[in-house]
């Protein structure tokens, strides 16, 4: 777990059994929270490891559980968000990992409240695998571009600024 409220303090994560990409993402976005204080003043984030097959699922029959969520605390905005820091060689683009950002949607719009606003629900694919890797016939059936898979919450660690643009798909 991750927790950023005022300033960064010891990261611990548990549990530990990450592989590359995850740790590539919590480095990352360390880094960015550092380089970034200011704009997370009054601000809390929480980054939470989710267990597999025992945390929060979406899509019975495959059993996707995504690696972390992160709560996002922006002023009276609450956040909710599902990442999963997975190569996309062999994953269907238009498959339910994938696709979980639109229906995530409809839990959101589910969540009954008795005070307050309804946090947002969103869902991350961040992918190590370069996007020319996948863009060819086989990988990519349906010709996405990489805006197409970015505006479908499927970004690039390649990239320089990923966790920036995760953050600025929240607005």
């Amino acid at each position: 777990m991750i927790h950023v409220e005022q300033g960064l303090t010891d990261i611990q994560v548990v549990p530990t059994a990450l592989v590359d990409s995850e740790w590539k993402f919590i480095k990352d976005l360390t880094i960015y929270l550092e380089e970034n204080e200011r704009i997370f003043e009054g601000k809390e984030l929480y980054l939470i490891r989710n267990f597999s097959r025992k945390g929060i699922g979406f899509f019975e029959e495959s059993g996707f559980y995504p690696d972390f969520i992160m709560w996002y605390f922006n002023g009276s905005q609450e956040y909710i968000i599902f990442i999963e820091p997975h190569g996309m060689l062999r994953e269907n683009l238009d498959g339910n990992k994938v696709q979980l950002y639109k229906e995530i949607k409809k839990v959101e719009n589910e969540i009954s409240l008795s005070e307050g606003t309804r946090p947002v629900l969103e869902s991350f694919i961040l992918s190590p695998t370069p996007f020319a890797t996948l863009n060819n016939p086989i990988n990519n059936p349906s010709n996405y571009s990489k805006g197409d898979l970015n505006r479908q919450h499927v970004i690039f660690m390649e990239d320089e600024n990923y966790i920036e643009q995760l953050f600025e798909s929240l607005i």
